[in-house]
């Protein structure tokens, strides 16, 4: 899977690094009632899905001082608000749009860079936004 964040390669690609792993979390919000005498519950969807995706990876620079470069310069990619593209080794695409990196968080050891990324948005889209 190649995750990128607007235009900058976060997972899965060569630019991207070497991936560990993805979880992605799909929640929805729900209210539930108890009615007087009823038998049972009543559920209504609220709507207002959220999902989240967290992963981690690691590049591999070509000096010390290149991988302490980009782990300085790499957060100022991250600010705002960008669409989330998905892409699975079968060419299927998914989007999550207006999506915000929620948490970053990023290691130095030698010429290597660790990051571990945090998303989060709405319902993830078969439709390519325009």
């Amino acid at each position: 899977m190649e995750i990128n964040f607007g235009n900058v390669a976060l997972y899965g690609s060569e630019r991207g690094g070497k991936p560990s792993g993805v979880t992605l979390v799909c929640r929805y919000s729900a209210q539930v009632e108890e009615f007087f005498r009823a038998s049972q519950v009543q559920v209504f969807d609220r709507g207002n899905a959220q999902t989240t995706v967290s992963f981690s990876t690691a590049r591999l620079h070509v000096t010390i001082s290149a991988a302490e470069n980009f782990l300085l310069e790499h957060e100022t990619a991250l600010t705002g608000r960008a669409t989330v593209t998905f892409k699975a080794p079968n060419g299927s695409m998914r989007y999550l749009l207006n999506a915000k990196v929620s948490e970053h968080r990023a290691e130095h050891i030698g010429v290597s860079t660790r990051h571990q990324y945090t998303i989060v948005g709405g319902l993830l889209s078969k439709e390519k936004p325009v």
